[in-house]
C-alpha cells in the first residue's frame, strides 16, 4: 500500500495547472467583455441626421466625402441642437455654420479612422 504522502507530489502540479488554467480563462473572459463594451463610433449620417442631409443636399463641397470626413469641433449632439435652433433664422448661413463647428479635411489629407 502506498502512503498518502507519495501521491501528493503528483497531484500538486495537476492542481496548480488546473488553478492557473482557470485563472487564464477568467482573465481572457474579462478582456473580451471589456472590448465588447467599447462604443462603436456612429457614422456621420446617423449621428448628425438632418444636418448631414442638409449639408449634402446643399452641395457645399465638390464631393460627398468632404463633410463625411469632417471632424466636429465639439459634441456632435450639441452641434445638432444648435443647428435645429438656428436653421430657420433668416440670416442663417449653412456654410458658415459648418465652418464654425467642424474641422474640414484638407485637399490631400488621408482619412484615418478613429480607434
Amino acid at each position: 500500500m502506498t502512503s498518502p504522502f507519495s501521491r501528493r507530489p503528483a497531484t500538486l502540479p495537476y492542481a496548480l495547472r488546473l488553478a492557473l488554467g482557470g485563472a487564464f480563462i477568467a482573465l481572457a473572459t474579462l478582456t473580451a467583455e471589456a472590448e465588447e463594451t467599447r462604443p462603436i463610433p456612429q457614422s456621420p449620417d446617423i449621428l448628425l441626421g438632418p444636418l448631414f442631409n442638409d449639408v449634402q443636399s446643399a452641395k457645399l463641397f465638390s464631393d460627398q466625402k468632404t463633410f463625411a470626413d469632417a471632424i466636429p469641433s465639439s459634441d456632435p449632439l450639441m452641434i445638432l441642437a444648435d443647428y435645429r435652433m438656428q436653421k430657420n433664422q433668416a440670416s442663417f448661413d449653412l456654410r458658415h455654420f459648418v465652418e464654425l463647428n467642424f474641422t474640414l479635411p484638407k485637399e490631400n489629407d488621408t482619412y484615418v479612422p478613429p480607434k
